[in-house]
C-alpha cells in the first residue's frame, strides 16, 4: 500500500484505504485543458506543502494560485467537504485520542467542534440544507455505523446496525437518500469475499437497495449533481480505479482505466468533471476527468501528498 495513504487514519478508515501496490508510473502527455465555460470552481485539498503535515489548501481548476485554508499543528485532519455553498468545511480531526467531527468558516476562521464522542466520528458530509450532517462512527460498533446528526434538535439518527463495516456517506443531492460502502464479510453473488460495496439508503422509507455486484472493494462514492450517477473508486490486489455507475440500471464503467493508483473521486457542480488523487512517482497529487473518461488531466504536482480534492463555485 502507498505511503501517502498509511501514515494517516490507517486503522479508522480501513475501507477508504485499501492495500494496494501500483505498478511503475509513466508520465501523462497530451492532455488537454479544461473548456472555457461559464462557470468557475475551486478546489479544498489536503496536501503536506507547508511543514510536512496535512493542511487544507484552496486552488482553482487551472491550480493558478495555492493557498492555505486550514491547519493545526496539534492535530490529524483527514477527509473534507464543503457546505453553506461554499462558504465553510466540513472535516474530522483528531486533537487527542480520537477523531470528532469539525466546521470551518473560511472567512471568519472560526472553527467548531460537532461531535464529541469517546469513540471516533469521520468521513462527514453535510446535507443540501446545512442543518444535520452524516457521518461514520465506532460509538456503538468498533466495525463502524452510518449516522445522521441534526443540528437543529440535536437528535442523533443511527441509519445502520449489523456487524458489517460502514463508511464514507455522502447525502443526494436533494438530501433524500445516501450513498456509503459496506465491507461485505461473506462470500456474496458476485463469489468474492470481504469485498467493498455501494449502498444506497431512501430515507423516507428506511430501504436500502445496494448499487454495486462486483469483484474488488467498492468505495468512497459521490453522486452527480443530477442524482444519476454514482462515482466511486474500486480496489484489488492491483491498485485502485475510477469508476461511474447509473443510480438506476446500468452496469459501472471504468473511467480512469490505467495502471496507476486511482482513489477519493468528487464531481463538479456543474457535473462535467470528476476530480480524483493519483498515486504515481511516489507522490499523490490532484487530476481532473470527465465522467466518460475522457480528457484526463494533472491538476497539481507537488513532490509529497496532494489528495481529496472537493470541488466549489466561486
Amino acid at each position: 500500500m502507498p505511503k501517502f495513504f498509511t501514515q494517516t487514519f490507517l486503522g479508522l478508515i480501513s475501507l477508504y484505504l485499501l492495500a494496494c501496490s501500483p505498478t511503475p508510473p509513466k508520465q501523462e502527455t497530451n492532455t488537454p485543458p479544461p473548456p472555457e465555460k461559464d462557470e468557475k470552481f475551486e478546489l479544498a485539498f489536503l496536501s503536506d506543502r507547508e511543514k510536512g503535515q496535512l493542511a487544507i489548501f484552496l486552488t482553482d481548476e487551472e491550480a493558478g494560485f495555492f493557498d492555505k485554508i486550514y491547519g493545526d499543528a496539534d492535530a490529524k485532519i483527514y477527509g473534507i467537504s464543503w457546505f453553506n455553498e461554499g462558504k465553510s468545511l466540513l472535516f474530522a480531526a483528531q486533537k487527542e485520542d480520537n477523531y470528532d467531527i469539525y466546521s470551518f468558516d473560511v472567512k471568519t476562521k472560526k472553527l467548531d467542534q460537532l461531535t464529541f464522542s469517546a469513540a471516533h466520528d469521520y468521513a462527514a458530509h453535510m446535507s443540501p440544507t446545512a442543518k444535520e450532517f452524516t457521518f461514520a462512527s465506532e460509538r456503538h460498533l468498533k466495525t463502524g455505523e452510518i449516522y445522521i446528526y441534526s443540528m437543529e434538535d440535536k437528535k442523533l439518527d443511527r441509519i445502520t446496525q449489523n456487524e458489517e463495516y460502514e463508511t464514507a456517506p455522502r447525502f443526494s443531492p436533494n438530501g433524500q437518500m445516501l450513498a456509503f460502502c459496506r465491507h461485505i464479510y461473506e462470500p456474496d453473488s458476485s463469489g468474492h469475499e470481504n469485498n467493498g460495496e455501494i449502498i444506497l439508503f431512501d430515507r423516507a422509507s428506511r430501504l436500502e437497495r445496494r448499487l454495486t455486484n462486483k469483484s474488488g472493494y467498492d468505495c468512497l462514492p459521490d453522486w452527480s449533481p443530477d442524482s444519476q450517477s454514482i462515482t466511486f473508486h474500486s480496489c484489488n490486489v492491483e491498485g485502485c480505479q475510477i469508476y461511474v455507475v447509473p443510480t438506476g440500471e446500468g452496469e459501472p464503467i471504468n473511467i480512469t482505466d490505467d495502471e496507476y493508483d486511482n482513489r477519493w473521486p468528487r464531481w463538479s457542480p456543474d457535473g462535467q468533471w470528476i476530480s480524483y488523487t493519483s498515486y504515481r512517482d511516489e507522490q499523490t497529487d490532484i487530476y481532473l476527468i470527465k465522467p466518460d473518461g475522457t480528457g484526463k488531466r494533472k491538476l497539481t504536482s507537488y513532490e509529497g501528498r496532494d489528495e481529496i480534492a472537493e470541488w466549489r463555485m466561486r
